[in-house]
């Protein structure tokens, strides 16, 4: 998804290119963040969230 929302250049919202439901929150919560804070390093911190669920889930780090 990121990869595809950098290739937009801030023509394309992330809720656009979010095919997983799992992750439209994720999505939704981005875009209001916006490109231009998320191309000089800012990011929600919901993303934190979203990848410690992941490690739990695939059992590849023990996640707090």
């Amino acid at each position: 998804m990121i990869k595809l929302y950098l290739y937009g250049q801030g023509e394309r919202t992330m809720s656009s290119i979010c095919w997983r439901a799992r992750y439209k929150d994720l999505a939704e919560i981005h875009d209001s963040l916006g490109w231009d804070n998320f191309v000089e390093g800012r990011i929600p911190t919901y993303y934190l969230d979203v990848h410690r669920r992941y490690l739990k889930e695939e059992g590849k780090a023990h996640v707090t």
